[in-house]
């Protein structure tokens, strides 16, 4: 099955660690976290077809080490805490008026 998940990423709760299985073979990832009838059921409303094996495309190994290269960053914490940098700010320029 093939399902068109763009307009769930940002509200998946597991977070941006779904965009490592963009453009491949999803299911033995999604079997692994997901038990309830409710993902299930939110998961069938993104459907967009289904391949039959002759058209099913395996993305080569370099298409998938480029994508985790791009998405791998972000299931981490920011580089600069852009919060706290706005805080100390905001902080700096009060004592300094």
């Amino acid at each position: 099955r093939v399902y068109a998940i763009s307009e769930f990423i940002p509200e998946h709760p597991g977070g941006q660690i779904i965009k490592r299985a963009v453009g491949e073979d999803a299911s033995q990832l999604f079997h692994a976290h997901h038990t309830s009838r409710r993902a299930f059921a939110v998961l069938a409303r993104f459907e967009i077809g289904r391949l039959t094996e002759e058209i099913s495309v395996t993305p080569s190994r370099r298409f998938r080490e480029a994508l985790n290269a791009r998405v791998s960053g972000l299931e981490g914490t920011p580089k600069l805490p852009i919060a706290e940098a706005v805080a100390f700010t905001m902080l700096l320029l009060y004592f300094v008026w």
